[in-house]
């Protein structure tokens, strides 16, 4: 069995820079932080691209008055018909307008034997 070799050659560049005063460190320390303040910066601006989507994908979706179903730019609910050109962008849905009995299925159970 191989046993690996120490990168002793890399280990003494990572001293010398750490060790060494200078504009080297300097700049290596100013390299870290930019990258730092970069990537925190993107964070941030990742999120208010988010917001902002989010604002834009609300703005044109609209409750149906008639049934509750989420509809997202259209004119027309595409559950039951309704027409949407007046309905407004409420997120819960407002009275329904259709009789219940008239809406319900009756279902009558049958007993399903083999003998």
């Amino acid at each position: 069995m191989q046993r690996q070799r120490v990168p002793w050659a890399w280990i003494a560049l990572v001293l010398l820079l750490v060790v060494a005063p200078g504009p080297t460190i300097r700049f290596v320390g100013q390299l870290i932080g930019a990258l730092g303040l970069l990537l925190l910066l993107l964070g941030v601006l990742a999120a208010i691209g988010g917001l902002l989507a989010w604002r834009s994908f609300r703005r044109r979706t609209s409750v149906c008055p008639s049934c509750g179903a989420l509809n997202l730019g259209s004119t027309v609910c595409v559950v039951c018909g309704h027409n949407l050109a007046g309905a407004s962008n409420a997120t819960t849905p407002g009275p329904v307008p259709v009789d219940a009995s008239r809406a319900t299925v009756e279902v009558d159970a049958q007993d399903i034997s083999d003998g």
